[in-house]
């Protein structure tokens, strides 16, 4: 299956932890160290989906929040600024329930992308890799991923670090390009209306964008 499909429609998609301060090592006078523990602490649990196609092209990242009921002012600047998918589980980690979610996009962003694809490979069955994460284990997804002409290829578990394309050529570069952005953003004066968690949320989701 994945040599008989045009890169242009074979995709990859993994779920990572983006991380703010905390994996950073930083070096600090020591009265200053509990400051710095406290604005750690402060950064909200950040996971994004990211998937991309064999031929380069990226889909815009669904970026997974935790136990948010409603979008805060944060989050609707940011859905209107930018090219995004944005939800929200009760552990902020991808859920069968998100998983579907993701598919619908996917499956809506798909039909519109195909337009544009040369007319040989326009219909041809599409290919989703992904890892074997619980959350894949939904069939109505499945099911609606093969009403669209999507096909899913589930790797072995503890394969992923040398059979997954975002494993092998992205994650890397990605979380270095984010963190860097975010040091520089996080510089500016946080906004009065937003809270501290909100400011750092805001900021997190746009370094993210932006970096993939």
């Amino acid at each position: 299956m994945i040599t008989q499909t045009p890169p242009e429609l074979l995709f990859g998609a993994d779920e990572s932890m983006i991380d703010g301060y905390k994996s950073l090592k930083v070096l600090t006078r020591k009265e200053t160290k509990e400051g710095l523990l406290k604005l750690a602490e402060s950064f909200p649990h950040i996971t994004g989906m990211f998937a991309h196609s064999a031929s380069g092209v990226a889909l815009p990242p669904f970026i997974i929040l935790s136990n948010m009921k409603r979008a805060s002012h944060e989050i609707s600047d940011i859905m209107k600024a930018h090219s995004s998918w944005i939800a929200s589980t009760k552990s902020g980690w991808q859920t069968k329930e998100s998983f579907f979610v993701w598919c619908v996009f996917f499956t809506h962003w798909l039909s519109l992308y195909r337009v544009n694809l040369p007319e040989n490979i326009r219909n041809m069955p599409a290919l989703l890799i992904v890892d074997g994460h619980s959350s894949r284990q939904c069939p109505i997804a499945i099911e609606l991923m093969k009403i669209h002409n999507n096909n899913i290829v589930v790797l072995p578990s503890h394969t992923s670090h040398i059979t997954q394309m975002f494993d092998v050529l992205l994650a890397s570069s990605l979380k270095v390009t984010y963190k860097e952005k975010l040091m520089r953003v996080c510089k500016r004066d946080q906004t009065e209306s937003w809270s501290t968690i909100g400011f750092h949320r805001y900021n997190s989701i746009v370094s993210l964008i932006s970096s993939w």
